[in-house]
């Protein structure tokens, strides 16, 4: 691994202001037989057009775009590779250009950066990042040993072909590590659940105690299932843009700062920092306004709070596209519910 310098640690700049106009998402679940994958991302488009109060018609909306970006963590669930360049031809987008984003578990912040870069650089005026997860279509063993190939192959997925037994030696690590009770685990869980509880998008709501979790069933030591995310179905989208169109389409625009990330395949590249300075210095390259991820299963996709200079955007007219912005994963139950 790198031994970070100056020009590493660079903090990343925005060319020009950037700002976010409006979101769409569609429900999450376990299964949605009901509609395909290109339908489910069209209703989370339609919803970013149609239900946000902006001044503009749909039309005329989607008649600024020049730029989108598109999140899926693989291509194996779908059994359909490229298969945002089906869902750009289905939103009737083509032939703008538009880019494929698949960074595991970082996917949607990553998607939502790189139509944020476009916008930043001058390359678009108003950029859709849209998201998308369809693991409904193989059966919850055979999504987690894909979900597993994405580490690495060589040294790490024989360790864990489900995910739940894949993060459970690193769940065993950091409890010992930083001397982590069950308890204060299950009250992470209980929060996060409840953060869900209030979202009608969310796939795994829920008012639980502390007890509850801890006699949770264990999904792989020392992890338990209502600790761990669900094999989900869903779809969501933003639209950014720049300051001048971003106050044409609404008079409060949510402004996106600076963001950005690392990302390690191997367990044991993520860093430990040799000193406070250096990891200072390099958090500030993870700036302000990274979104904040509501909930730890993979239900709360809509239900995303973004910091503002004068506080919280309110939930359900902002949403995350695909996966949650983060260098990891929440471990796969490997059961199917």
């Amino acid at each position: 691994m790198i031994t970070l310098q100056e020009g590493n640690l660079r903090i990343p700049k925005w060319n020009r202001r950037v700002f976010m106009v409006a979101g769409g998402t569609t429900a999450y679940r376990k299964y949605f037989p009901d509609y395909k994958l290109e339908e489910l991302v069209m209703i989370a488009f339609k919803n970013l057009l149609e239900d946000n109060d902006l001044k503009m018609d749909p039309l005329e909306v989607k008649g600024l775009i020049n730029y989108a970006a598109y999140g899926e963590f693989a291509d194996h669930f779908q059994d359909q590779l490229l298969c945002q360049a089906k869902v750009h031809d289905y939103l009737g987008l083509d032939p703008l250009y538009n880019m494929g984003i698949k960074t595991g578990g970082a996917t949607g912040g990553s998607t939502v950066l790189q139509a944020a870069m476009a916008v930043a650089s001058g390359y678009a005026n108003v950029a859709l990042a849209a998201g998308w997860e369809r693991m409904d279509e193989v059966d919850t063993r055979t999504g987690n040993f894909y979900i597993s190939t994405a580490a690495c192959k060589d040294f790490e997925t024989r360790l864990g072909r489900v995910y739940s037994s894949y993060y459970a030696p690193m769940a065993n690590r950091f409890t010992w590590a930083f001397n982590v009770s069950e308890v204060t685990r299950a009250k992470i869980a209980v929060k996060n659940h409840l953060y869900a509880y209030y979202s009608p998008y969310a796939q795994q709501p829920g008012k639980y105690t502390v007890e509850d979790v801890l006699n949770s069933p264990i999904s792989a030591y020392p992890l338990r299932f209502l600790e761990c995310c669900a094999m989900s179905v869903g779809a969501a989208c933003v639209l950014v843009c720049d300051e001048e169109t971003a106050y044409k389409l609404t008079d409060k625009p949510c402004e996106l700062f600076i963001c950005g990330g690392s990302h390690t395949l191997r367990v044991a590249d993520r860093r430990r920092w040799k000193s406070l300075s250096c990891r200072t210095k390099f958090l500030g390259c993870i700036k302000i306004c990274m979104p904040r991820k509501e909930h730890v299963t993979r239900g709360l996709r809509a239900s995303w709070r973004v910091a503002l200079p004068h506080g919280w955007l309110p939930h359900g007219r902002h949403s995350k596209s695909a996966r949650g912005s983060g260098s990891g994963r929440t471990s796969r139950r490997v059961h199917d519910q």
